[in-house]
């Protein structure tokens, strides 16, 4: 019984003491590789959310992602390893709110960079930058309203280059973006 009462009240005051804060995940597809000036390889990276209401009306997120990704391909004997660091920012401003549900608009501003080996042999390493001007979503279910889905649409330009031995190659690109599974994410407010 002590136990419980003991983290009773440590629960309580972090939620006190957090009171705005939130963290959560958010997944996004971040340029790892460029082909040519019109193609690049994409790998979605979930990345980690950690959220701030700095007032009723405006929010701003710090994003923080790590991949690593193992291979050994027995057929064409090759193994490797790469990994993806991606570090960002969000910022969004409450347009309206209705019961359980915060309409907002803002952007993204995420960089990457990749680097790895094959068979002992360095990969050309490949940097990206990410904007994101959106409008989101956020919903919570009545009863459990501290933890909230939410889906984001709007436009993106990425930008990446990767280094190679003859020189560098660039790839960038604008168009259309949105949540791939419809939800883009949840977090857990404090």
């Amino acid at each position: 019984m002590t136990r419980v009462l003991a983290v009773l009240a440590v629960l309580a005051l972090a939620g006190s003491a957090f009171a705005g804060f939130s963290i959560g995940y958010k997944p996004l597809d971040l340029p790892v590789g460029v082909v040519s000036s019109t193609t690049a390889y994409f790998d979605m990276m979930h990345m980690l959310r950690l959220g701030f209401a700095a007032s009723s009306d405006f929010r701003i997120e710090l994003l923080l992602g790590y991949d690593n990704v193992s291979f050994d391909d027995e057929i064409t004997p090759a193994d490797g390893n790469m990994s993806n660091f991606a570090v960002g920012g969000s910022a969004f401003y409450v347009i309206a709110h209705p019961s359980h549900t915060v309409f907002s608009i803002g952007g993204s501003l995420v960089y990457n960079s990749t680097s790895g080996e094959i068979n002992n042999v360095d990969i050309d390493g490949t940097t990206g930058l990410s904007i994101y001007p959106i409008m989101r979503v956020d919903f919570s279910i009545p009863g459990a309203e501290r933890f909230a889905l939410f889906s984001e649409y709007g436009a993106r330009y990425v930008s990446a280059n990767t280094d190679t031995a003859t020189g560098d190659m660039s790839f960038s690109d604008f168009g259309t973006w949105g949540s791939e599974n419809i939800i883009g994410g949840a977090y857990y407010s404090f």
